[in-house]
C-alpha cells in the first residue's frame, strides 16, 4: 500500500490498562472503474487485522469515506480508550 496519510495513537485496554500502539494508515485512492467507483485502502494496525478498501464515487469521495470510517471505528471501539502518544486523550472528528 502506498501510504498517503498516517496517524499514531495508543490504545489503553479496558480492564488491564495495558497500552498498545495503534497506527492508522490511508493508502493512495485508486479507480475501480474510471469515473464510476474508486477505493481507498485503510489499515488500523493494532485494532484490525489487514487492510480494507473503502469505496466512493470518485478518488476524493473514497478518501473522505475512508476518513469517516476510521473516525467512526475509533470512536465506537469497545477495546479501550485512545490517546495520543503524548498521553493526551484522543477525540476523533465529530466528538
Amino acid at each position: 500500500m502506498n501510504v498517503i496519510a498516517e496517524r499514531s495513537l495508543v490504545l489503553v485496554e479496558n480492564g488491564t490498562g495495558q497500552r498498545r500502539p495503534v497506527t492508522v494508515r490511508l493508502g493512495q485512492p485508486y479507480w475501480i472503474e474510471e469515473g464510476i467507483e474508486a477505493a481507498c485502502p485503510v489499515l488500523i494496525e493494532g485494532m484490525l487485522s489487514g487492510a480494507s478498501d473503502i469505496y466512493g464515487m470518485d478518488l476524493l469521495d473514497a478518501v473522505e469515506c475512508a476518513v469517516r470510517f476510521v473516525n467512526s471505528y475509533l470512536k465506537d471501539s469497545s477495546e479501550g480508550s485512545l490517546c495520543w502518544p503524548s498521553g493526551e486523550s484522543y477525540e476523533s472528528e465529530g466528538e
